[in-house]
């Protein structure tokens, strides 16, 4: 057997080591990830104007609806993959890649099918009226769906990277397609004007050659794990826990989904210029977030090794440890970016009624974003035991049901600049749903827990 010299095992060391070792090239990738969709929005803001910036803005979280079901899916397989790498068992880990794969191919016909031809109906549900961004934006959706496979398995290469510890290479697939959207971008818009079009059809272009380079990739530095997508076994037993792991995960990020598009349809009503102003100050909130979801999986990963061979000891360790480094970074970071929030939003627009909206969000969520950093770190730890429940209560509470009564509330009261202010509200909401469990529930439990048979094991 080839040897993993490029994935971690978090089963011994120091977890502070250990988590900045998976961290910092994870947070890179994650960096160069965005880094497209920031060159997307300052080509289209500043280029294509403010009507192509909200069209790209308007239709994300009617994407990131559709497509909620199979990440979560692809989380649960993430926490399976992380479980089985802990416990050395290489011979379960390829069958159940293999089965993601086929459930991969199989989905993305129909998602493609429905985003296709529901693109503009949805975009009008959701407030979007302006004739000019409703045709840009139906536009920018379909071509995006028409590339919806390049997604999702470019997403799934570097899911399972992550889960055996090799943030490393999952790097190398995020460059591959940053570079690529670059250059496509800029002879799409600038070279041949095509508009949002280009914009939609490279981004799609170079998800889908990442994901090509991945399966490739794979193949030949792990051997034992090798990709046939002709040949293609299902593990009904493993399919079934990546189901049990997964469903509550994808009930979670179905939930965060509409809650954004409560959000967003809220913004839309408020014409062309507010909506220009949420989606770059959204660009900007979107790399703090970064660092937050980065040390997330980093948790999510530690943990689930160790719950593989069910180390107690380990786990509180690296919990301790991770939570220390989450909270204090998303501090840092938040305020530190607060510090530049009138440069960045002018990197995305110029215009000054533009950047003056983008304050109103920036001013509302940045300063508590360690309280998000918590609420993230907490779940984290229960997705690696195995217990993906609590973590869709604390969204569906705090992200769904919380902040649309919020929004009401605020913008009621307050007007429309208000409404922001739902983000951290709803954030200490839901840290406190996953304090409350942290504390008194059974996650304990689930450590000695096995993930294939669900029987107790000793400890």
């Amino acid at each position: 057997m080839a040897k993993l010299n490029t994935s971690i095992d978090m089963t011994q060391g120091s977890p502070y080591r250990l988590f900045l070792r998976f961290m910092v090239p994870l947070l890179i990738g994650n960096i160069m990830q965005q880094l497209y969709n920031l060159v997307d929005t300052i080509v289209v803001g500043n280029v294509l104007g403010e009507t192509a910036l909200a069209a790209v803005g308007s239709g994300f979280p009617f994407m990131f609806l559709l497509v909620a079901l199979f990440i979560g899916f692809g989380m649960g397989a993430m926490i399976l993959v992380s479980q089985l790498f802990g416990r050395k068992d290489h011979a379960n880990l390829k069958k159940l890649l293999e089965t993601i794969y086929r459930v991969l191919l199989i989905a993305a016909v129909p998602i493609t099918v429905i985003g296709f031809f529901c693109a503009e109906p949805v975009l009008r549900l959701m407030q979007v009226h302006d004739p000019d961004t409703l045709h840009q934006a139906t536009l920018y959706l379909r071509v995006v769906f028409l590339g919806l496979l390049g997604m999702l398995g470019f997403n799934l290469n570097a899911g399972f990277l992550q889960g055996i510890g090799d943030s490393l290479s999952s790097l190398l697939f995020l460059s591959i397609a940053t570079v690529v959207n670059i250059i496509l971008d800029l002879l799409f818009t600038m070279v041949l004007p095509l508009g949002v079009l280009g914009v939609a059809i490279a981004t799609s272009i170079a998800q889908t050659v990442s994901w090509i380079y991945g399966i490739f990739y794979i193949n030949h530095k792990y051997k034992e794990y090798r990709i046939n997508l002709f040949k293609l076994r299902f593990d009904k037993t493993l399919l079934v826990r990546c189901a049990k792991l997964g469903l509550p995960a994808s009930v979670q990020q179905l939930l965060y989904a509409i809650g954004n598009m409560i959000m967003q349809s809220v913004v839309n009503s408020n014409g062309k210029i507010f909506t220009a102003g949420f989606v770059t100050s959204n660009r900007v909130d979107t790399f703090v977030f970064l660092p937050i979801l980065s040390m997330a999986t980093a948790i999510t990963t530690y943990v689930g090794q160790n719950v593989g061979c069910h180390d107690m000891r380990r786990v509180k360790e690296g919990i301790k440890s991770g939570l220390i480094l989450m909270v204090s970074m998303s501090f840092a970071i938040g305020w530190l970016i607060w510090l530049l929030r009138v440069p960045a939003l002018s990197l995305f627009n110029r215009k000054p009624e533009v950047i003056q909206t983008g304050l109103y969000y920036l001013d509302a969520t940045l300063p508590f974003y360690s309280v998000l950093g918590l609420m993230y770190g907490l779940n984290a730890v229960f997705q690696g035991v195995g217990q993906t429940l609590v973590p869709m209560i604390s969204a569906s509470v705090s992200q769904c049901i919380a902040r649309a009564i919020i929004i009401l509330i605020l913008v009621t009261a307050f007007g429309r600049t208000a409404l922001y202010y739902a983000y951290p509200l709803s954030w200490v909401v839901g840290s406190g749903i996953s304090l409350f469990y942290y504390k008194f529930g059974g996650w304990h439990d689930m450590v000695y827990n096995d993930t294939l048979t669900g029987k107790r094991a000793s400890p």
